[in-house]
């Protein structure tokens, strides 16, 4: 069901008075049901990658959030607070973590990674 939200915009002009002005702008509401998708809470995801072969390209996990309603998820991997950013991919529709570079240094440390689950 859709729905609609009517909310008045005003533009004051503290100079000119008489050049204030009002309208309606009408939002419209598209999926009012949505909920957002969640990950397990208190769930920590740990991936290991193995050292004896060259990782690179490899899918080392796998990460689902449940969804609560039937709109299509997406994962992105968010740079922002991913060490390594360029190291791993996730695959935008099954949630699969891979390997798309490999260094020492980075398969000796832990190394954390942040997914966003989200409807498209």
């Amino acid at each position: 069901m859709d729905e609609s939200l009517d909310l008045v915009v005003t533009a004051w002009n503290v100079f000119d008075p008489n050049k204030n002005a009002s309208r309606v702008l009408r939002v419209a509401v598209e999926d009012v049901d949505d909920v957002a998708p969640e990950f397990p809470t208190g769930a920590t995801t740990l991936f290991t990658v193995p050292r004896s072969t060259d990782p690179t390209g490899g899918v080392i996990g796998r990460v689902s959030a449940a969804k609560g309603d039937n709109d299509d998820l997406h994962y992105y991997l968010l740079p922002k607070c991913t060490q390594k950013f360029d190291h791993f991919s996730v695959s935008e529709r099954s949630g699969e973590v891979s390997v798309i570079a490999a260094d020492e240094f980075a398969l000796s440390h832990r190394t954390e990674i942040c997914i966003l689950a989200r409807y498209s």
